[in-house]
């Protein structure tokens, strides 16, 4: 455009400024198919760049697309962490179902579509360096050596360069040892990219999960997977702590409400599978030998220390309660059984009334001895034990 083509057009507009003028050349439905907006919608973006590289604009325009930029990542990361989404965790009503159900990939497909601009601006970020990004790329495409890629770059850092990326992406010593461009080598690299691409999306979803814990304390799913996790590993309680603060896990506190009621909910149902009579128990003894017992004249004993642990699984393959009828006939004349009068109780029995009577010794009929020995110790030691279940 001339100069004098542009003093003609701020003539024609008058006392209007050529704001106003944009302002209601795209708002005025009347103009919607005009070939001037059209021309001003494709020139739009080189508009915005020349603003940008204006030293008169670039203040102004580099504000309101910061702001703009800002109020679309925010408004992002608050709806990750409404009530919604689906991902608030309270500790004291922790379940099994939500700790199986829970899964980093749904995580990171829920964020990709509910937040893509904040993914999009997180895989960027995780990758700001171009040149080093286009090394790894090139070495996972085609195999060029890591250290060799990038001309004048001092070689220790090349070195470190290749050695960490070997390590965190070649997980195997033996593929990373074979030479060639074989189908094997082939295969390990395609590996490489792929456990690239998932490492990158598990970092996504850990930066933005500890923004959405540190905009809604009840939206932590993987905080409490975390908090479970270190529990279950006997993690010293300064790294929880540490992890806490990081925003990578829940508090101390409340990983000790959350075992203790998922602890709740588990007993609970194991209550109810024992009622249903469908159910088989199993007991093993085991020996522990704690190391930092130190026995004193007070507490004299060994390290060594005796245990039973007992296991119940509900029975499958088409057991009904029917087949275990006579549980009850054992319950409803059992002295452990409160529900009823002592003059219901079954005469208590000793190791007398496993020996069979004399007359009766050859009759083949009744058990052997050792049969009824074996199955006095089992009511004396091991039944009572199933009964406190119930």
């Amino acid at each position: 455009m001339r100069r004098v083509d542009a003093l003609a057009v701020l003539q024609a507009l008058g006392q209007n400024s050529v704001g106003e003028f944009i302002i209601y050349l795209i708002s005025d439905p009347a103009l919607k198919d005009h070939s001037t907006l059209f021309s001003l919608v494709q020139q739009w973006p080189e508009l915005l760049q020349y603003a940008l590289d204006s030293p008169t604009l670039y203040n102004s325009t580099r504000t309101f697309v910061s702001d703009a930029f800002t109020a679309t990542l925010t408004l992002e990361v608050a709806q990750l962490a409404s009530r919604n989404s689906g991902w608030h965790f309270s500790a004291r009503n922790a379940s099994a179902e939500q700790i199986n159900a829970f899964s980093i990939e749904d995580m990171a497909n829920k964020m990709e579509t509910e937040a893509p601009t904040v993914w999009t601006l997180f895989g960027q970020l995780l990758a700001s360096d171009p040149v080093l990004a286009d090394r790894r790329k090139q070495y996972l495409d085609v195999g060029l050596p890591l250290a060799t890629h990038v001309q004048g770059e001092p070689t220790e850092e090349r070195d470190e360069e290749a050695e960490y990326w070997t390590e965190e992406i070649l997980g195997d010593p033996v593929e990373r040892e074979e030479d060639g461009d074989g189908p094997r080598r082939k295969k390990c690299r395609r590996r490489a990219r792929e456990r690239l691409t998932s490492l990158q999306r598990i970092r996504r979803v850990v930066i933005m999960s500890i923004f959405m814990v540190s905009t809604n304390q009840k939206c932590n799913p993987l905080a409490c997977m975390l908090g479970i996790f270190c529990h279950s590993t006997s993690a010293p309680e300064l790294v929880v702590e540490v992890l806490a603060h990081a925003g990578l896990s829940i508090s101390l506190t409340a990983t000790h409400t959350m075992i203790n009621s998922l602890s709740e909910k588990a007993l609970k149902y194991i209550r109810e599978l024992a009622k249903t009579k469908v159910a088989a128990f199993a007991y093993d003894n085991f020996d522990m030998d704690f190391k930092s017992f130190s026995p004193t004249v007070e507490k004299p004993g060994t390290t060594l220390q005796h245990a039973t642990s007992a296991l119940i699984f509900p029975l499958e393959h088409g057991v009904t309660p029917s087949d275990l009828k006579f549980v009850d006939e054992i319950w409803s004349t059992d002295p452990m059984n409160l529900a009823i009068p002592s003059t219901q109780w079954r005469t208590p029995r000793n190791w007398t009334d496993c020996l069979p009577p004399a007359i009766d010794t050859d009759d083949p009929d009744q058990p052997s001895l050792s049969t009824r020995l074996m199955a006095w110790h089992f009511r004396l030691d091991l039944w009572p034990g199933i009964f406190a279940m119930l």
